[in-house]
This record gives C-alpha cells, structure tokens and sequence, in this order.
C-alpha cells in the first residue's frame, strides 16, 4: 500500500501536510503510512479511497476474487467492523457475498451482518447488507454507522442543517437520537458506507 499512497499523492501534485491535515492526523503519521510502519484506521482507508478516486482494495494491493464465468465478484461480509481496525483484518470476515461485476468497478462495496434487531420490522438480526463505501450522505439514507467508537451498526441517517439525526426503526431498543455538528465531530459519528441491498435467508 504505502508505493500506491505515494504513487497517487504524486499524480495527484499534493504535499504529505494537506493528505494528513484531510485525516485529521499528523504529519508524521501519514509519512509513517506511505513508508509502511503504521496502517491506516478503516475510516482513514475510506477517505484516501474516496479522496483519490480509487477503491481500498487497489489501495491495499489486493485482486478482486472473480467466479468462473468472470460475471461477478466476491466481496467479504464482515461480522464487525470498528474505527480502530483497518477493513481488511482477515480476522473479521464472515464469509462472502457475491454483486456483479459491472456493480463492483465503479464503486467499492463491502458487506455487513446486521448485529442486532434494532432496525426490525425493516431488517432482521444476521441479515447481510450489501453497503458501497461512502463517509457522508446529502439527504437522508439507511447507512452502516459508527457511533462513539462503538461496533458499527445500521441506522436510519437524516441530514439536517445543524447536525444529523440518527434513527433506529425499533423503538423498544433503539433510541432515535440528534447529533449537533460539533458532537458528529467530536464524538465522533461517522458513515462508513449506505446501503444498496438487503439479504436474507429463509427459515
């Protein structure tokens, strides 16, 4: 990874401060990065992918699995995901879920297995939710969320001029709560993907 950080801040003509400064990191942090002795935070892999153009998985040096009739390619369902761990800890997956190629090559989608009931009658516990990488929204949108550091999840995600509200579909577990600008960023909250497809298995 750390050739393709330093590949892609050069095509692109832009110091090592302004990249850094963009993940709210130092310096030396992000130099540590591109010279491969430290790995960046799953959120930090989101906004370089985003910022560069290119998907996590050219920006780790890994192949897409294809099928045998090359029509579709799997993607990792992840059991749990946290700001702390970078998206491809082995680790974390639960298996793999196939899209479509034609799906895959023009965003990078990863998958997620809904941890509880708390966005039930709409989604179940163990559903798979197919999500495209993506760290803000400008309406309203079901969205994979991190939370005060806490074990991502599913949440309703509204955008509101002063802040974003967050809503959980079943009220017996699950608070709908306003976040104000300033607790989004010091909290922090952070989209980490919207979802496009909900799977589920039948009994």
């Amino acid at each position: 990874m750390m050739n393709k950080l330093k590949e892609l801040r050069h095509a692109r003509g832009v110091p090592q401060q302004l990249v850094a400064d963009l993940l709210h990191v130092t310096k030396a942090t992000y130099s540590r990065y591109e010279n491969g002795q430290f790995e960046p935070t799953q959120a930090s892999l989101i906004q370089l992918a985003d910022y560069f153009h290119v998907t996590i998985d050219y920006l780790l040096g890994r192949k897409i699995i294809e099928t045998e009739i090359g029509k579709s390619t799997k993607i990792p369902i992840f059991h749990q995901i946290t700001s702390d761990i970078p998206i491809h800890v082995a680790t974390d997956i639960d298996g793999y879920e196939e899209i479509s190629r034609a799906k895959s090559i023009h965003r990078d989608y990863f998958a997620f297995r809904m941890p509880d009931n708390s966005m039930e009658p709409e989604l179940h516990q163990n559903d798979v939710i197919i999500a495209s990488h993506q760290n803000d929204i400008t309406a309203t949108d079901l969205c994979i969320v991190l939370i005060e550091h806490s074990n991502a999840t599913v949440r309703k995600v509204q955008k509101e001029k002063d802040g974003i509200l967050i809503i959980g579909y079943n009220f017996s577990s699950c608070v709908s709560h306003f976040y104000t600008s300033q607790e989004t960023r010091e909290l922090p909250i952070k989209i980490i993907g919207t979802v496009t497809e909900i799977r589920r298995k039948l009994k």
